[in-house]
């Protein structure tokens, strides 16, 4: 009979920690486009890092407000965009709906739609027109 006994490692990761950072720089969007930056999350480089390939939205409770329409950084292809771990994107949004009053920033994964990040409150939305 053999025992084998596995102890967690002192440095596990949080399951609940997004593998990404997505800087707002604004407190509410007053403007129909605006911008994020999106980057990998202080990751060691390690041998077998690759790139994530993502689909940022924007949604207002369970429906999508507003899409990516350009990036700096990155090619935007159908709304994808492959970002490597070394690398900072700037993704500009079109919102597509003037009528929200309140909006959160997702990233999904472009493979599975498993949802990589998501902002932990709502971001207002304030249009001048």
């Amino acid at each position: 009979m053999i025992t084998v006994k596995a102890r967690k490692p002192a440095s596990a990761p949080d399951k609940g920690k997004s593998p990404l950072t997505v800087t707002v720089d604004f407190e509410a969007i007053t403007n129909r486009i605006f911008t994020v930056k999106i980057a990998i999350a202080g990751r060691p480089r390690g041998l077998f890092d690759t790139t994530l390939h993502i689909r940022p939205i924007v949604t207002a409770g369970d429906r999508p407000v507003a899409q990516a329409a350009l990036a700096v950084g990155a090619e935007l292809e159908n709304g994808r965009l492959k970002l490597a771990p070394d690398q900072e994107i700037s993704v500009g949004f079109l919102l597509n709906d003037d009528s929200v009053s309140a909006v959160r920033i997702q990233v999904l994964d472009a493979d599975t739609d498993a949802a990589l990040y998501t902002s932990p409150a709502d971001i207002p939305v304030k249009l001048g027109v």
